[in-house]
Formats: structure tokens, C-alpha cells, sequence
């Protein structure tokens, strides 16, 4: 294994551990709608903003994963290859991820995360292909010494 390649394994084992209940819709809510009380926010508000933030850690989450992966596939061959290596990953983690939710009396999946979670790593695989090509062509302009 590469030292490239354990970031991800150990972002894919952590998304894998919050499948559980521990992580369900009902705790994390419990959690934003105590805060957003606090404030004074009613409650239907609150729910609205824990959806909105659990599909916004989804994205952001897979985002992360996304450019972790990238990072860890090798760069050779076509340039085609990295990305749609990087992306079946992350489908396959976010496909995983739902099963075992699904398993869960208190949680569900829901084949729209997984979607949810494919454009997320969509982003973070391009974001992390153009940084990679703009370093690239700073190497080649830059001057030698």
C-alpha cells in the first residue's frame, strides 16, 4: 500500500463507522435543533436546517474523498483513467455507505445519497485535476537555475 493510499482508506473507514445509528437524522437533529433553539429558531425551521446540513456534509464529505482517492491513483496512462478510477471509488464507498444504513433499524439508504455523493466526489476530482494541472504548467514556464 502507498502512503498515498491511506488517507482515503482511513476517510472510507470513518464514512463506513457513521453509517451506524449514532449518525442517524434523529441524533444529529437532536443536536442542531437544541442549538438552533437556543437562538430562538422554531423548531420546523431547525429540521429544515439539519437536512440541508446532512446533504451538505454528504457533498462536502465526498468532495473530500474524491481528492483523496485522486491522490492516491496513479497518474500514468491516459489522463481519462485517474478520474474515472477516483470516481468508482467513490461511488463504491458511497454505495457501501447507504447498504449499511439500510441495515439499520433507525436509519434508511436512499439511492439519491448515492447520487448526492457521486457529484460531490465529481467535484473534488475536478477540483483536484485542475490543481494538478496548473502546478504542472507552472513547472514547465517556471525558470531553471
Amino acid at each position: 500500500m502507498s502512503r498515498r493510499a491511506l488517507p482515503a482508506m482511513l476517510f472510507a473507514v470513518a464514512v463506513l463507522a457513521m453509517a451506524g445509528p449514532w449518525a442517524s437524522s434523529d441524533a444529529t437533529g437532536a443536536v442542531t435543533s437544541s442549538f438552533l433553539s437556543s437562538l430562538g429558531v422554531p423548531e420546523a425551521v431547525a429540521r429544515v436546517v439539519n437536512k440541508v446540513l446532512r446533504k451538505c456534509g454528504h457533498a462536502l464529505a465526498y468532495a473530500v474523498f474524491g481528492v483523496l482517492v485522486w491522490r492516491a491513483v496513479p497518474g500514468g496512462g491516459r489522463p481519462i483513467r485517474r478520474p474515472l478510477v477516483s470516481l468508482a471509488f467513490a461511488v463504491a464507498l458511497a454505495t457501501a455507505d447507504e447498504l449499511l444504513q439500510g441495515l439499520s433499524s433507525v436509519r434508511g439508504s436512499s439511492f439519491y445519497d448515492v447520487l448526492l455523493d457521486a457529484g460531490g466526489a465529481m467535484l473534488g476530482i475536478a477540483v483536484a485535476a485542475r490543481v494538478a494541472r496548473a502546478r504542472a504548467r507552472r513547472r514547465e514556464v517556471a525558470p531553471t537555475a
